[in-house]
């Protein structure tokens, strides 16, 4: 079984960089996210983000619930993806988005390394 912690460790914080976005987007405080992106609102899309973060936290380490780590590190990808690199704000907001890269890198690689694990115990299981 994997271990859930660093799981739980980067989805702690990717919930705290969202959840300090959303508060900045309402109180307007700088650097605040836009009000709205081409497709959506952010606040309501910054609150799905927290929402499905809380919803991994609480299955991590769970067999068969990797999918929402998945779904949690594609979406912290719009706020803090690779595309900030060059947002007119970047040298206002690196430290955010650096460090939601790597709690995304390490949600990835623990998913994988569920997933592998999974996939290895059904194949020691058949042969």
């Amino acid at each position: 079984m994997i271990d859930p912690l660093p799981t739980r460790a980067a989805l702690a914080t990717l919930l705290t960089i969202h959840l300090l976005m959303l508060f900045a987007l309402y109180t307007e405080t700088a650097p605040h996210p836009p009000l709205t992106i081409p497709l959506f609102a952010l606040g309501p899309f910054l609150t799905a983000v927290i929402a499905i973060g809380c919803a991994t936290w609480m299955m991590a380490g769970r067999p068969g619930t990797a999918w929402l780590s998945i779904v949690t590190a594609i979406l912290a990808m719009v706020s803090l993806g690779p595309q900030k690199y060059v947002d007119p704000a970047f040298a206002e907001i690196w430290p955010a988005v650096i460090t939601g890269q790597v709690a995304i890198f390490v949600l990835l690689v623990q998913t994988l390394g569920a997933c592998r694990t999974r996939t290895k115990g059904h194949a020691d299981v058949t042969t």
